[in-house]
């Protein structure tokens, strides 16, 4: 947090005006201390900074299939990705941000998508992950991605397949938390570390 006394006098006495206004308004609501409120609101100021200097979910996407070619992406201890396996995770990615465009009219359809791959990374980890066009934060985002894939034939996708794609998910969160992990705010936990693995 940032010592109120670090806060130019201007800006306490117009947030304390604001707060004053406000219990004035809303004489039921529980009040907080001065000093809690603007350190919170810092803070938020302070993420909101972090964010915007981290890498686009679209450049992210652009390192993770460059970084999975490395020696040092391995796949369950079998050394590297096969190319195969490799095609098969860059479509399962943009399959999955594709769905920010269902039921979206077709001539807006890539806005949309584009929209979504334009957030910061910082989003997916500190939970201010929204998709407009579902209504869904990041976590449930993918597991409804999961839940709804089918195949070719149209039929529900068999469960090895959702939990490999659930697996991919996790490394991919996993592999942008590490290579990022001087960026980003602690905690560094994955958010879709908890994706059913049993899908």
């Amino acid at each position: 947090t940032v010592p109120l006394a670090d806060v130019p006098d201007p800006q306490l006495h117009s947030a304390d005006r604001a707060r004053a206004d406000f219990y004035i308004r809303h004489k039921k609501a529980p009040k907080f201390e001065f000093g809690e409120v603007v350190a919170a609101g810092l803070e938020s100021l302070r993420l909101k900074s972090l964010r915007e200097k981290l890498p686009s979910i679209k450049e992210s996407i652009a390192w993770f299939h460059d970084y999975r070619r490395t020696p040092d992406a391995k796949h369950k201890g079998l050394g590297t990705v096969s190319e195969k396996g490799l095609r098969k995770e860059e479509r399962a990615i943009q399959r999955l941000f594709e769905r920010a465009a269902k039921g979206i009219p077709e001539e807006t359809k890539q806005v949309s998508i584009e929209r979504v791959l334009d957030k910061s990374i910082g989003e997916l980890f500190d939970g201010t992950f929204f998709v407009e066009s579902t209504k869904e934060g990041w976590f449930e985002f993918c597991n409804n991605h999961l839940h709804e894939l089918k195949t070719q034939a149209g039929n529900p996708m068999g469960a090895s397949t959702r939990s490999a794609e659930a697996m991919m998910l996790r490394t991919f969160c996993s592999d942008i938390i590490n290579h990022n992990r001087a960026r980003l705010s602690p905690p560094y936990t994955n958010p879709l570390q908890d994706l059913p693995s049993n899908h």
